[in-house]
């Protein structure tokens, strides 16, 4: 069953208010609803948690529009939260098809093709001994060996504080690139994100999520999924 589907099969049989309740993911899951992309059952908990479902579902009870307030969570799941832009617009999607909501969002086709780009300095490999890596630098290091190697790579420090350090560079053949790295001072980076016209697309964290759907797929592959 997909996700709309099941979606709609919830609201129908207990209401809408249902999918504000953590409630709502154990009973999709029971509905094999994120079959299709197991990483969707983590972006759902976070627009529940952030509060985006609860706004939509007010849209709904009401009958007013929505305008473009999907576009705006979407941007926020990919910015701030780091997932995956496409999984992301399909759980969004999923929620407006099964709410009957017209205004689904399209994915910017251009920055797919930016983030399809950063394959050449991001490292994905498989093999377990080696570490993410961004620039041929290694994320496994700390904050401060990643600047200093950024550093060297002709990157300019625009701000340092306790939360992140902002280079500004060049980056797949675009000058003055904002590069944001995530975590304390001396401690290992959470996150890596690199402004593309004024978009973050997070290289880090959407590393995570993949490595997770992977991990997944391999758990559970031998596992059937049912409609």
């Amino acid at each position: 069953m997909t996700l709309s589907h099941a979606i709609k099969r919830l609201v129908e049989a207990k209401g809408v208010s249902i999918l504000t309740s953590p409630m709502a993911i154990n009973i999709l899951s029971d509905y094999n609803a994120f079959c299709e992309y197991p990483s969707s059952k983590n972006i759902l908990k976070n627009v529940i948690s952030e509060g985006y479902l609860e706004k939509i579902a007010f849209l709904y009870d009401n009958q007013l529009p929505i305008g473009d307030a999907p576009q705006t969570y979407l941007s926020e799941l990919y910015m701030k939260l780091g997932f995956r832009q496409d999984v992301a617009a399909y759980v969004l999607n999923s929620l407006l098809e099964a709410l009957g909501f017209d205004a689904l969002i399209k994915v910017n086709q251009e920055d797919c093709k930016i983030a399809s780009a950063t394959s050449d300095v991001i490292n994905l490999s498989t093999d377990p001994t080696n570490h993410i890596s961004f620039h041929g630098i290694s994320l496994s290091e700390n904050r401060e060996k990643i600047v200093d190697q950024l550093l060297s790579k002709g990157y300019q420090v625009v701000e340092s504080n306790n939360k992140l350090v902002e280079l500004t560079g060049e980056y797949i053949g675009l000058d003055n690139a904002e590069i944001r790295v995530f975590g304390r001072p001396n401690s290992y980076v959470s996150e890596v994100a690199v402004n593309i016209n004024n978009t973050f697309f997070s290289l880090y964290k959407a590393n995570e999520e993949h490595v997770l759907s992977l991990l997944t797929k391999k758990i559970w592959g031998a596992h059937s999924c049912y409609s």
